[in-house]
């Protein structure tokens, strides 16, 4: 007696509605007079500063802290200080703007591969047979968290010689990763300005 099994692996659907997204932009100013090379010591604000009208819940605070002076350890050009006074540069990261909202997904209707395989009992063999598949995905609210950081480099003197604003979201609930990754890139490009 022959049985067929039929499995389907509908990969597609999941990139269509069900994905996450994270997009990330933003601009970097950089003061072309100031030798980086001559900063040794840096003093390092360890709280980020939050612009009002943030939503931003407590956790999320308490974890972009910890972040923020963890990945300080990146800066492995310069020697971090705690004494402002002795400093030849100072750090600080602001954040612009912290908030969730949400937009509408249509539904869809679109064509996606599949595999039908075929299992022959009685001669243990099988074979597979890619079909196509008419596929749905119903309408839906993607929901976002999104926010703005900035860093800002000071000299000694008080002039702005860096400054980087990041903007970015996530629709995966992973906002931590994404300002875990903008702070790490962003001492990783000012360490490297110590060498330019």
């Amino acid at each position: 007696m022959r049985r067929i099994n039929i499995c389907f692996f509908i990969c597609f659907m999941l990139l269509t509605g069900f994905s996450s997204i994270t997009v990330a932009s933003g601009t970097t100013e950089k003061d072309s007079t100031f030798d980086f090379k001559s900063i040794k010591k840096i003093y390092i604000n360890p709280e980020i500063s939050y612009a009002d009208g943030c939503e931003i819940p407590e956790f999320n605070m308490l974890y972009n802290m910890i972040i923020w002076n963890d990945e300080s350890t990146r800066l492995k050009n310069y020697r971090i200080v705690d004494k402002e006074i002795i400093a030849d540069a100072f750090i600080e990261a602001h954040i612009l703007k912290w908030y969730s909202d949400n937009y509408w997904v249509d539904e869809k209707y679109y064509t996606t591969t599949g595999i039908e395989r075929h299992v022959d009992e009685i001669r243990d063999k099988s074979h597979v047979e890619y079909i196509d598949i008419d596929a749905y995905t119903e309408g839906h609210y993607v929901y976002r968290d999104n926010f703005s950081i900035e860093y800002t480099v000071t000299n000694n003197e008080g002039k702005v010689i860096y400054k980087r604003t990041e903007n970015r979201y996530s629709t995966d609930n992973k906002i931590h990763k994404e300002i875990e990754d903008s702070i790490e890139n962003f001492y990783k490009d000012f360490n490297k300005l110590a060498k330019d």
